[in-house]
């Protein structure tokens, strides 16, 4: 928000410049971005004055005794301009204005005659060259007045950027009262006079919508005069905010709009058919705009129309029908409270852009509507002329008034206050400072009872009445202080999350993480996924990031390019995140899943033998080494091949002859669309990569032979990047192996907990059993579990044994069962029987025997 300085100090004037009551806006939250100081800042406090007597200083030749009056009172100043003399108004540098030179004017006696101040010539004010007298000034100039404003001089502006929160500072009123706070002084705003209705014409207002419109007033103003153009000094201050005079009716509107906060319009009379609606669009309805353009509205669209058509956007902007003409002579002035939510939400979706839903989205002052049309109204008359009506509100108050905001109350505990600060403040000050803010304090025992002013509706808690605190009194006032504490030992062990640990795991492994926008091109997408329709933004930040990306390896593949480009031959990266993919099934439309991609690159011609770079076995054991950590057991066929690799979870309670249970958890609760899983497989050379099937627990290489899991058993997919991929990446002359997985689907993370160990003697049992070949040693000590009564705490593979002597698809595994007892000494008799109580089940379940 742009504001004038000079228009600030008509309601707070501090003997500060601008630059340092920027600094001081700044300090206090009300960040300034910038500021425009020109060099005649320092004319401010240099006012006009009258010479009322001049006469012969009575211990000097050359000087002049003058009485000299400023509007208010006479002072008594000591001058050696040969032009000083009675009725001239001159330029009055008053007691503790600083002049340019960081020269303070201080009261003095000048050859033992008082003097109060200094009258400037041109030179001293850097006007001119001038020097040989002081500045005169016409009859016309109004005493008092800053002779800057008198002189029409270019005056300092701030650009400052108002947080969402504090929509109570979109105005000169506004950030007057936050740095009265600061600088605990009193405001002096301009008389706001309340004006008498000259006639008792009104026009009647309904609002149907009063959940977005809770409150509208009016008033007819008869007669104005609209030929000629606003004042001068209001032109100025107008373009010193930012805006644009157009004429005497707008320019009002406008100029209240940024003294107050509250955004007006004015309607031309004439257009005006019947009265006020404040409702809900029909569907279809079109209004047409000032520019002729035709807006087609929805049912959500809240409009201010008459009683036959639309007239304008409510809280957004006006229509055809709405504007002001140059031959209009009767206005009527509007200012409502419009709903925050209803305002953001029209002016988003058709993409507008103005002063008043800038205000009205980030909430206006509901109690200001009344007055802004009485300042309105007492401008328009002073330059426009007309006759003022009374001022008329919405019939249907009672439905209405329940939507408006509460003003609500916080107990406010002066040791809170301390505690929270980390420094003390007295019961004076905390009352002084948020006095000075608007709150209302009711002493009490221990505190306040703190009234919160409507205007801040950001106020909910009392930590946030302790901000309010810190930020007047000043960030830099505050005293550096060693924190103090115990630090007292943890009982429980908080879980580390899946992806903490994936991270720990890829960076270990030699990975770099990245982190891209949620966000690529249509291109891209087209060019990975042809047959998916992506998601499009409604307003992208670029043409390069127009649709949400449905994974992540288009975004990874671009960063290794960018790697390559800069002379980085091996690169490896790693990216986890949302990936969002169109649904079929779901009520949003949307498939939403946390995604882990990792990949590496090597150049083609580069021998990995000789240069250790990374492969596709590489590829594959940073895939089952993850699931390992992640609490999956993987081991290979027993017959020493590569066909298979089995995958479960590393609990006792899971039955690998069972589909696995973890499909949904770490989804929070919500089961994955898997019917809108994005197949990837295209993305991979034909031969050279892997799936991981999270139903049958298998990574099964890609052959003629093999057939590729369904989408709904598919946690991942791992290998070469197909050569079309690499070369629409911009990466030829590079193999990437690259791993993409769901990670909705990992385990969630199990909280260790600590058993003490047991100082009884381990009871250990050797066996060697003869079981079908098929049958993994994984699939083994699954079956073994499920058959044992009291599970043995380790199960150890010694020996395998193939040989013509056993029966045809059959082999032989010798195994160690240990059993460690914490509460008393297993005996053989025990053990025994548990052994033989599984071998029994075994035989008559799986056909695995005893060998003799």
């Amino acid at each position: 928000m742009l504001l004038s300085v000079e228009w600030l100090r008509e309601w707070i004037n501090p003997q500060q410049d601008a630059q340092q009551i920027a600094y001081d806006l700044t300090q206090a939250g009300l960040e300034v971005e910038s500021i425009n100081n020109p060099p005649t800042e320092h004319l401010h406090h240099v006012i006009v004055a009258e010479i009322l007597e001049a006469v012969k200083h009575p211990n000097a030749d050359r000087l002049k005794l003058c009485k000299v009056h400023d509007g208010s009172q006479e002072l008594s100043i000591v001058c050696g301009a040969p032009n000083a003399r009675a009725g001239i108004k001159v330029a009055l540098a008053s007691v503790g204005t600083i002049l340019p030179g960081d020269f303070k004017i201080k009261e003095s006696k000048i050859r033992g005659s008082l003097s109060q101040g200094m009258l400037c010539s041109a030179k001293e004010l850097q006007l001119s060259e001038e020097h040989q007298g002081i500045m005169e000034l016409p009859e016309a100039a109004e005493l008092g007045k800053p002779v800057s404003e008198y002189l029409q001089l270019p005056t300092a502006t701030m650009d400052i950027a108002i947080t969402p929160n504090r929509g109570d500072c979109l105005s000169i009123r506004g950030i007057a009262r936050d740095l009265a706070a600061i600088y605990a002084t009193k405001l002096s705003p301009p008389t706001l006079k309340k004006i008498p209705a000259q006639h008792q014409d009104e026009l009647p207002i309904d609002l149907e919508a009063p959940e977005h419109c809770p409150r509208y007033f009016g008033r007819i103003i008869k007669g104005i005069d609209l030929s000629k153009p606003s004042p001068d000094w209001m032109q100025k201050r107008l373009r010193d905010s930012g805006l644009n005079p157009i004429n005497i009716a707008v320019d009002v509107t406008n100029y209240v709009m940024q003294e107050l906060g509250q955004p007006l319009h004015a309607f031309d009379l004439r257009r005006l058919e019947g009265g006020i609606k404040v409702r809900l669009a029909t569907k279809g309805e079109e209004l047409i705009l000032l520019d002729e353009s035709v807006m087609k509205l929805d049912e959500e669209v809240l409009l201010i129309a008459d009683h036959k058509k639309p007239l304008a956007l409510g809280g957004i902007m006006g229509g055809k029908y709405s504007g002001i003409a140059d031959d209009t002579t009767e206005v009527f002035l509007e200012a409502a409270v419009f709903s925050p939510q209803k305002v953001f939400s029209t002016r988003q979706k058709y993409n507008l852009s103005t002063e008043a839903a800038y205000r009205f989205e980030r909430f206006v002052d509901p109690t200001l509507p009344e007055l802004a049309i009485e300042r309105a109204t007492e401008l328009l008359i002073a330059t426009a002329g007309g006759a003022p009506g009374p001022i008329s509100a919405n019939t249907n108050i009672n439905d209405s008034e329940k939507h408006l905001p509460v003003q609500s109350t916080l107990q406010l505990d002066h040791e809170f206050v301390s505690k929270f600060l980390g420094f003390s403040l007295s019961a004076k000050q905390i009352e002084k400072i948020l006095g000075d803010l608007g709150f209302i304090l009711d002493a009490n025992k221990g505190g306040w009872q703190v009234t919160i002013p409507i205007y801040r509706p950001d106020i909910d808690c009392p930590a946030s009445l302790c901000e309010e605190l810190a930020r007047v009194y000043g960030y830099d006032k505050i005293e550096q202080t060693l924190p103090r504490g115990a630090l007292k030992p943890q009982h429980f062990q908080s879980p580390t999350s899946t992806e903490d640990e994936i991270r720990a795991f890829l960076t270990a492994r030699g990975f770099s993480e990245v982190i891209n926008y949620s966000f690529i091109s249509k291109e891209e997408s087209a060019t990975f996924y042809p047959n998916l329709q992506p998601l499009e933004l409604a307003n992208p930040i670029s043409s390069d990031m127009s649709v949400m990306r449905p994974s992540i390896i288009p975004g990874l593949l671009k960063v290794l390019a960018r790697n390559q480009r800069r002379q980085v031959d091996s690169c490896n990266l790693f990216e986890m995140g949302q990936c969002f993919v169109p649904s079929t099934t779901r009520e949003d439309k949307l498939a939403q899943n946390n995604c882990l991609v990792f990949a590496a690159m090597r150049p083609k011609s580069s021998k990995r033998w000789q240069e250790n770079l990374y492969g596709f076995n590489d590829m594959l054991n940073d895939v089952t080494d993850l699931l390992s950590s992640q609490g999956l057991l993987w081991g290979r066929n027993s017959n020493g091949t590569a066909g298979h690799l089995n995958l479960r979870y590393a609990t006792p309670a899971t039955n690998p002859s069972q589909p696995s249970s973890h499909s949904n958890k770490g989804n929070k609760g919500n089961q994955r669309d898997n019917s809108n899983a994005l197949s990837e497989s295209h993305l991979f050379h034909p031969t050279k990569h892997i799936y991981i099937d999270r139903l049958c627990n298998d990574i099964q290489y890609v052959s003629k032979s093999v057939v590729r899991p369904n989408a709904e058993a598919l946690l991942g997919i791992a290998g070469m990047l197909h050569p079309r991929i690499v070369a629409a990446s911009k990466l030829q002359g590079y193999e990437v192996y690259l791993c993409s997985m769901c990670l909705d689907d990992f385990p969630s993370p199990q909280v260790p907990s600590y058993t003490p160990l047991s100082d009884l003697p381990a009871a250990n049992f050797e066996i060697s059993l003869i079981i079908p070949e098929a049958i993994t040693y994984v699939q083994l000590v699954a079956k073994i579990r499920e058959c044992f009564d009291a599970q043995p705490d380790k199960i150890e593979l010694l020996d395998v044994y193939q040989s013509d002597k056993l029966q045809q698809g059959y082999k032989s595994m010798a195994l160690l069962l240990k059993w460690q007892p914490t509460t008393s000494t297993l005996t053989d008799e025990q053990v025994n029987s548990l052994v033989f109580g599984m071998l029994k089940k075994l035989a008559s379940k799986h056909d695995i025997k005893l060998r003799s």
